[in-house]
């Protein structure tokens, strides 16, 4: 079908995931990685003897192993999912020299949220081998970093303060309303099954969907844009079913 002079433009009137988390980023001074959405690293500590009492008063505390790995386990409660082992523990392996890696890179993970209108960070504590996926795992280590640490960087501080939990408002980033193209479709469509099984066959243009879309390049469209988007789709349903019936 022929967009009847309505034209998505990304960074202008749309935005896909990946650019508004880097928009959210840099609102917090901060640059997104080129391989996933998390934040590049913001600052690496060395796990030195003037950190482990940080560690400990965090209940994060080095494990005895029989091999040439060497572990530090967050003992604190923790109740994973059931079917899955606790993901609690950095692991460091030897260097061929004999020595090891202590390091951890604190960098920041970013999630668009719907119901939160905004874009979430959430603290990412990284070590030179595995590493643990549990949030608050994550967050202690955190937080006993920047507890040694008087020249931590402010966003780090920001996330011990608000216990692991930093959100970025649209309405901070000056994109209060925005919506994802597809919820924009189907509240269009409302509830005729029909008009939702059309996307596919070339009837709308922009299409609300693409086969194989990566989460981060799912589409938002600003407030002021929907309803030229709605009308266009209208206009393009009408054509659609005209010639159907000529």
């Amino acid at each position: 079908m022929i967009n009847e002079g309505f034209v998505l433009v990304q960074g202008k009137n749309c935005f896909t995931v990946r650019q508004l988390v880097e928009k959210a980023a840099a609102f917090k001074g901060l640059k997104v990685s080129e391989h996933d959405l998390v934040s590049r690293p913001i600052k690496t500590y060395e796990l030195s003897e003037n950190i482990l009492p940080f560690l400990r008063e965090e209940g994060i505390e080095q494990q005895p192993r029989p091999d040439k790995v060497i572990t530090f386990v967050d003992k604190r409660p923790q109740t994973p999912p059931p079917g899955y082992s606790p993901s609690n523990y950095w692991n460091f392996t030897q260097k061929e020299d004999g020595s090891y890696q202590l390091k951890i890179a604190i960098s920041v993970i970013l999630r668009v949220d719907q119901k939160e209108r905004g874009v979430i960070m959430y603290p990412n504590a990284l070590g030179t081998f595995l590493s643990p996926c549990d949030h608050l795992t994550n967050l202690h280590m955190l937080r006993a970093l920047v507890k040694s640490d008087k020249h931590a960087p402010a966003v780090a501080k920001e996330l011990v303060a608000s216990n692991g939990k930093i959100i970025v408002f649209w309405a901070d980033l000056g994109l209060g309303g925005i919506r994802p193209l597809q919820e924009l479709f189907y509240e269009f469509a409302g509830n005729n099954d029909k008009i939702s099984h059309l996307y596919p066959h070339n009837v709308f243009d922009p299409l609300p969907h693409v086969n194989g879309q990566k989460q981060e390049d799912e589409i938002f469209v600003i407030e002021s844009a929907q309803p030229d988007l709605i009308k266009t789709w209208r206009k393009q349903l009408k054509s659609y079913i005209d010639a159907l019936a000529a």
